[in-house]
């Protein structure tokens, strides 16, 4: 099987790879090139304390599928990224690039598994609730999660690190 696709704020989104349908399994590569991230804030709860206000992705993923469970690898990085705040519409959190690793991901029985987790970059955080408004700008991040499992599961491991661009 071998898909591609071109969409509206997409410069290019393939999919490659092998599909059975007895027994149902799958093994494909996904491959998108400045995939517009708009489309997909229906996808976070309007409740959420922050929301996607702009970005765009371009990412490799090979997804497996058998026997009910769904394994996902990948690397990505989301350029011009722009985040909100539910109450307040300036920007919260801009970032030039955001680079994402995603290890052994598995989809099974109702639960999400996610050995590691890694995003890394450089952004700037404002706190427009304040007048005047307050940034901090960050460099070098990195966030690392390990063992993340829900909805239910042992708590996570989370290791950050970061550079202030300016100061102490």
């Amino acid at each position: 099987m071998r898909l591609r696709k071109r969409s509206t704020g997409a410069r290019a989104v393939a999919v490659t790879g092998t599909v059975a349908t007895s027994p149902i399994a799958a093994e494909i590569a996904v491959n998108a090139s400045d995939l517009d991230l708009r489309p997909w804030r229906r996808y976070v709860p309007t409740d959420a304390a922050v929301q996607l206000d702009s970005g765009r992705l371009t990412a490799s993923a090979a997804v497996r599928y058998g026997g009910g469970t769904t394994r996902v690898d990948g690397t990505g990085t989301v350029h011009r990224l722009t985040v909100v705040r539910r109450d307040v519409p300036a920007p919260f959190v801009r970032a030039p690039a955001i680079d994402l690793e995603v290890v052994g991901l598995t989809i099974a029985d109702g639960r999400v598994i996610a050995p590691r987790i890694v995003v890394a970059g450089a952004a700037t955080i404002t706190d427009a609730t304040v007048t005047p408004a307050q940034r901090v700008a960050l460099r070098e991040s990195r966030v690392v999660v390990e063992t993340l499992s829900w909805p239910q599961g042992p708590p996570a491991r989370i290791e950050g690190t970061t550079r202030l661009a300016t100061g102490g």
